[in-house]
């Protein structure tokens, strides 16, 4: 890898990224007479001029292949992660449904909580059916945010 340097004093040197462009030497329009001719100049505005070396463009090129590079070997891992969660379907539909009674019956337990201060409340009651499955059965409840009625 070469090292890029300059001989210039007291020049405001910036990098921008923009767009697809990465790594733009940017430097005030008043000192844009102090950058070497050599250097390209690419996208120039009112207040700045930018320029791309062509060392930073080779670097750039690079790491925009090892970009591309992590991007494609991203997408592989993904995949494989998602093969493997679908192996176990089953068991993760099973985790989520399971997860989903819990979170419903704290959400029953905290409105009971908040409505306790202020009246009659009633607690769930589980049933096993015959054919063991569970099922709730609610009687003269009422929406915590309907209020008294």
């Amino acid at each position: 890898m070469m090292i890029l340097c300059l001989n210039i004093r007291r020049v405001q040197i910036t990098y921008r990224d923009i767009g697809h462009d990465l790594y733009l030497l940017e430097v005030p329009i008043n000192q844009a007479g102090a950058l070497p001719k050599s250097w390209p100049r690419v996208k120039s505005t009112k207040t700045a001029e930018r320029c791309h070396p062509t060392e930073v463009a080779e670097w750039v090129m690079e790491l925009k292949e090892a970009m591309e590079t992590q991007s494609q070997i991203r997408a592989v891992v993904q995949r494989r992660i998602y093969a493997k969660f679908s192996e176990s379907l089953h068991l993760w539909t099973a985790a989520i449904g399971t997860l989903a009674d819990i979170d419903c019956l704290i959400g029953l337990a905290r409105a009971s909580q908040r409505l306790a201060g202020g009246g009659v409340v009633c607690s769930p009651e589980w049933v096993i059916a015959d054919n063991e499955t569970s099922i709730l059965e609610l009687k003269g409840m009422r929406h915590p945010c309907a209020g008294d009625r």
